[in-house]
């Protein structure tokens, strides 16, 4: 199974070029983890859940910020559920922070059982899982109640 960044190091104007590449490639890897999900005995409908919330994260968030690849995604996880994940996809639903947590979760061990992520990076991020959720859902509490916010407390 070919799993890999094809596109490191762009310049500004490469990275433009290939950002629907970027995309596609990784709606490729997505149908790789969908798979082997399958294969575990999961249901369509929650393979597929798993799979949207991932493409969400690396095909609309990712592949169109020039510092992000999917070899450092998991380095953005928090800036994304703190401010994109929040404006973008929760909006009033609290409870779409843990749904989509679990599903990077799962995308990310996944990762690292294929040897694209090291282990050690993976339990880095994910060590201190339940607190990052608690952070995440407080700042979309503030954002939801218009309170100012401090990103990254």
């Amino acid at each position: 199974m070919e799993i890999n960044d094809q596109f490191p190091n762009e310049t500004a104007e490469e990275f433009d070029d290939n950002s629907e590449k970027r995309e596609r490639e990784y709606d490729r890897i997505i149908q790789l983890f969908e798979a082997d999900m399958k294969k575990q005995g999961l249901s369509l409908q929650t393979t597929r859940k798993h799979g949207d919330h991932v493409f969400i994260f690396l095909g609309e968030y990712v592949a169109y910020r020039h510092e992000m690849n999917l070899l450092n995604s998991i380095d953005f996880i928090d800036e994304y559920f703190c401010d994109y994940f929040i404006r973008k996809v929760a909006r009033t639903k609290v409870e779409r922070i843990k749904a989509h947590a679990t599903s990077l979760k799962k995308f990310y061990k996944w990762l690292s059982e294929q040897d694209v992520i090291t282990r050690e990076s993976y339990k880095a991020f994910f060590d201190n899982y339940t607190s990052r959720i608690q952070n995440w859902e407080k700042i979309y509490h503030s954002f939801a109640s218009g309170e100012p916010r401090i990103i990254f407390s």
